[in-house]
């Protein structure tokens, strides 16, 4: 699945989809997730999603404006939210701690993604605004945030955990900020409180857990 992902995900950039109209498409997750693994839920919880993600959007409100929609992009970028939600409920049910996991998947993931390279042009230049990303996607993101992610899954609710990545963009907006000196909109102002609103209501209608 993360192979089939990332797969997915790059493609549908290549076919023109903007970074923002695949992080609010992806944002559907947790509402999938919800629909599919909770059968009685708080119409509470399912308006906290709801208004996460249309938070969500107003935060990458310009990357929508400037959006390209094609049949092929966005065929990709559905495949890209089916693996993703996928990926989540079956992680679930692995009792293997992800240490032990992770790396069988992204070997498994790196085949995958090999296949694809002589269908795909491929220009490699070492310089730093390459070599630093690359480290920061390898190590912090494909490691640790995703070891993290892995723990969380097998320890909380699914639907708490992946509602979650609504404050990716916030965090983003907030580094964006600090790093490079970048304004956010009173649109994108708005949609990140309009995220924490969505978030503390998820939270909130919870289903609390069984007590034995």
């Amino acid at each position: 699945m993360i192979g089939c992902y990332s797969i997915c995900y790059f493609q549908a950039m290549a076919h023109g989809v903007t970074p923002g109209v695949i992080a609010t498409l992806l944002g559907v997750q947790p509402i999938l997730t919800l629909l599919l693994l909770e059968r009685r839920f708080s119409p509470l919880r399912l308006l906290g999603l709801l208004v996460a993600l249309a938070g969500l959007a107003a935060v990458v409100f310009q990357s929508l404006v400037l959006a390209r929609f094609s049949l092929a992009g966005m065929l990709f970028a559905l495949g890209a939210l089916l693996c993703m939600t996928v990926g989540a409920i079956l992680q679930q049910r692995v009792r293997q701690s992800p240490v032990e996991v992770l790396p069988t998947q992204y070997g498994v993931s790196l085949l995958l993604c090999l296949a694809f390279v002589p269908f795909q042009p491929i220009r490699l230049e070492a310089v730093t605004g390459f070599i630093i990303p690359v480290l920061w996607l390898g190590l912090v993101i494909s490691v640790a945030a995703q070891l993290l992610l892995y723990r969380m899954i097998q320890t909380g609710n699914l639907v708490n955990v992946t509602s979650l990545f609504y404050l990716v963009p916030v965090v983003t907006v907030g580094m964006d900020y600090l790093f490079l000196g970048n304004q956010l909109s009173r649109t994108g102002l708005l949609g990140m409180g309009a995220i924490l609103l969505g978030l503390a209501l998820v939270f909130r209608a919870a289903p609390q857990p069984h007590r034995g």
